[in-house]
Protein backbone atom coordinates (compact mmCIF):
# COMPACT_ATOMS: atom_id res chain seq x y z
CA UNK A 1 0.00 0.00 0.00
CA UNK A 2 3.05 2.50 0.86
CA UNK A 3 4.21 2.14 -2.70
CA UNK A 4 1.35 2.44 -4.29
CA UNK A 5 -0.12 5.77 -3.09
CA UNK A 6 0.74 8.85 -5.06
CA UNK A 7 2.59 11.40 -3.82
CA UNK A 8 2.12 15.11 -4.19
CA UNK A 9 5.62 16.75 -2.69
CA UNK A 10 9.27 15.69 -1.77
CA UNK A 11 8.25 15.65 2.01
CA UNK A 12 5.98 13.06 0.63
CA UNK A 13 8.79 11.33 -0.95
CA UNK A 14 11.01 11.42 1.64
CA UNK A 15 8.30 9.74 4.51
CA UNK A 16 7.47 6.38 2.09
CA UNK A 17 11.61 6.11 1.86
CA UNK A 18 11.89 6.67 5.64
CA UNK A 19 9.18 3.87 5.97
CA UNK A 20 10.81 1.55 3.47
CA UNK A 21 14.22 2.23 5.36
CA UNK A 22 13.30 1.81 9.08
CA UNK A 23 11.33 -1.78 7.85
CA UNK A 24 14.40 -3.43 6.75
CA UNK A 25 16.88 -1.63 8.55
CA UNK A 26 15.53 -0.36 11.64
CA UNK A 27 19.05 -0.04 13.22
CA UNK A 28 20.09 2.04 10.57
CA UNK A 29 23.43 -0.10 10.11
CA UNK A 30 23.03 -2.12 7.14
CA UNK A 31 26.24 -1.29 4.96
CA UNK A 32 25.67 -3.33 1.90
CA UNK A 33 23.94 -1.56 -1.04
CA UNK A 34 21.07 0.04 -1.42
CA UNK A 35 21.09 0.84 2.50
CA UNK A 36 23.88 3.60 2.27
CA UNK A 37 22.81 4.99 -1.16
CA UNK A 38 19.03 5.05 0.17
CA UNK A 39 19.96 6.70 3.89
CA UNK A 40 22.27 9.35 1.66
CA UNK A 41 18.86 10.17 -1.01
CA UNK A 42 16.39 10.46 2.45
CA UNK A 43 19.23 12.47 3.78
CA UNK A 44 19.03 14.71 0.28
CA UNK A 45 15.24 15.17 0.37
CA UNK A 46 14.91 16.47 3.99
CA UNK A 47 17.73 18.76 3.00
CA UNK A 48 16.00 20.11 -0.13
CA UNK A 49 12.71 20.67 1.41
CA UNK A 50 14.69 22.10 4.24
CA UNK A 51 16.45 24.42 2.10
CA UNK A 52 13.03 25.60 0.20
CA UNK A 53 11.12 25.74 3.27
CA UNK A 54 13.34 28.44 4.70
CA UNK A 55 13.33 30.21 1.78
CA UNK A 56 9.48 30.20 2.54
CA UNK A 57 9.92 31.96 5.95
CA UNK A 58 12.42 34.49 4.77
CA UNK A 59 9.79 36.02 2.38
CA UNK A 60 7.15 38.13 4.31
CA UNK A 61 4.61 39.76 3.06
CA UNK A 62 3.20 43.15 3.93
CA UNK A 63 1.06 43.46 7.10
CA UNK A 64 -2.07 45.25 7.09
CA UNK A 65 -0.31 48.29 8.99
CA UNK A 66 1.96 48.86 6.34
CA UNK A 67 1.70 50.55 3.37
CA UNK A 68 1.02 48.54 0.02
CA UNK A 69 4.47 47.97 -2.18
CA UNK A 70 5.38 46.06 -4.81
CA UNK A 71 6.13 42.35 -4.19
CA UNK A 72 6.38 39.07 -6.16
CA UNK A 73 3.45 36.11 -6.13
CA UNK A 74 4.55 33.01 -8.04
CA UNK A 75 6.69 34.32 -10.77
CA UNK A 76 4.48 37.50 -11.40
CA UNK A 77 4.92 41.10 -10.21
CA UNK A 78 1.93 42.66 -8.19
CA UNK A 79 0.71 45.57 -6.41
CA UNK A 80 -1.53 44.68 -3.64
CA UNK A 81 -3.15 47.31 -1.52
CA UNK A 82 -3.66 45.46 1.83
CA UNK A 83 -5.26 48.76 4.07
Amino acid sequence: MLLIAPVSSVIEVAAKLHCLIVTHDPDLKLEEAPWPELRTLLKDLIRINGARDDQYRHERLPTRSEPARSFTLRGRSSNMDLG
